[in-house]
């Protein structure tokens, strides 16, 4: 029994004694949708004990695990009754849509583990898992496409199970409708499909279906509307019979009363109204299944967390206050930062190579066309670097300067003759 929770309970009734709880598990990342025994060809055989096999869940976040039980009466490490991971050798593996039904062939010994799944997409797959824990790939592996799959019904499934003897295998969907086809044919192509609409839509369709019987397959449905049936499985011309009890009614004075008019029976505006708070109920579970996997995910990396700084040399171990749990808000936080600074880096950059671009720019156009007398240069011993740009050569100012030099040079001379007399 596994709960909401994500806790995993394995009970054992003996030789039809009370159910005993052997142990549990909180080694499962998540709440999950569907469980089932992977037994082997031997499970009919006296003395077949629930360690003859592992355990498969399909989990909500679209992944499947194996869980190896251990055999009956070992001693476990942990504290009362409860596993461990490493006793629980749990293995997980990305699938492409969540499962709402799952069902293992038998197999012989180290044989692989053949799985039938019924899929959230409303998909019938078919998988090969592999023996190794290294084929599983784990939660960050990548998603494993199933090795053969078909089509299982047109609205979104709710049961999957298959018969003792797994030549059948049966699928319930929420429309009502029950499909029953071979375990082995419709993986090489075969499409013969028999399919029954036995439960009321509005009512949720089909809730449970089993496969059961020895000489005979017997199809056994219930659904949502409260009734269940009884189908033979053998033939494609199926028979069902309803099993209900029958109604007993009281004489009436009024013989144009309807007898069979339950006025107990809910009207249609009180059926759309119950669906709409049962719709209610199921987004609040939903956002409750998305809080627990997120508290799960949480406690996963606080785990590794302490393990992690437990192992480490008393240097560089940190204290509890300490401890960096949301590993990806960090590297993010540090990507920001870094494109932050790369960006003003860049932005300086480009200043300094367009100040550099226009002084090289006057140096190349206008250096040759410009002059001036050495006088007029003052070298600057400062250590900073110093760029000097002269005067552009003007001939005609030349001209005049000259002219202005030689009158004045006239004047100086006929001033220092009369001084002179």
């Amino acid at each position: 029994a596994v709960g909401a929770d994500g806790r995993l309970f394995v009970h054992s009734s003996g030789l039809g004694g009370p159910a005993e709880p052997l142990y549990f598990t909180d080694a499962l990342p998540g709440p999950a949708r569907c469980i089932t025994w992977a037994a082997k060809d031997n499970r009919q055989l006296p003395g077949y004990e629930a360690s003859d096999g592992p355990i498969l869940l399909g989990l909500e976040i679209a992944e499947v695990a194996q869980f190896a039980p251990p055999p009956v009466g070992a001693a476990l490490v942990g504290p009362g009754l409860e596993l461990s991971k490493q006793e629980a050798q749990l293995r997980r593996m990305r699938l492409e849509a969540p499962l709402d039904g799952i069902a293992a062939l038998p197999r012989e010994e180290d044989a692989p583990i053949e799985l039938l799944a019924l899929a959230s997409d409303k998909m019938l797959k078919h998988f090969i898992l592999p023996l190794d824990a290294a084929g599983w790939g784990g939660p960050t592996g990548r998603e494993r496409a199933p090795d053969s799959k078909a089509p299982a019904c047109e609205k979104r499934g709710s049961t999957l199970s298959l018969g003792t003897n797994s030549k059948f295998v049966c699928t319930g969907a929420t429309d009502g409708t029950v499909a029953l086809r071979s375990s082995t044919e419709w993986r090489h192509g075969n499409a013969e499909v028999l399919e029954r609409l036995l439960h009321d839509s509005y009512l949720g369709g089909v809730s449970h279906a089993a496969l059961g019987g020895t000489k005979h397959n017997f199809l056994m449905s219930g659904g949502g509307d409260g009734v269940l049936f009884l189908l033979t499985a053998d033939r494609v011309d199926l028979m069902h019979h309803e099993i209900k009890p029958p109604m007993e009614v009281a004489p009436a004075e009024n013989v144009e009363h309807d007898l069979y008019d339950d006025p107990a029976e809910m009207t249609m505006p009180e059926v759309y109204k119950q669906r709409a708070v049962e719709a209610s109920k199921t987004g609040t579970a939903a956002t409750g299944r998305a809080a627990r996997q997120q508290f799960f995910d949480l406690k996963e990396k606080f785990e590794a967390a302490v393990s992690e700084n437990a192992a480490a040399n008393q240097l560089e171990r940190l204290e509890y206050k300490e401890f960096v749990i949301d590993h990806e808000l960090k590297q993010m936080l540090e990507a920001d930062c870094a494109r932050q600074v790369a960006e003003r880096e860049a932005t300086v950059r480009r200043s300094n190579l367009e100040v550099a671009l226009v002084t090289d720019r006057i140096k190349q156009e206008c250096w040759d066309a410009m002059a001036a007398p050495a006088r007029f240069l003052v070298a600057l011993k400062s250590g900073q670097e110093l760029c000097t740009f002269p005067l552009r050569d003007r001939p005609e100012l030349r001209q005049v300067a000259d002219k202005v030099m030689f009158l004045r040079g006239v004047e100086a001379a006929e001033a220092e003759y009369h001084r002179a007399e």
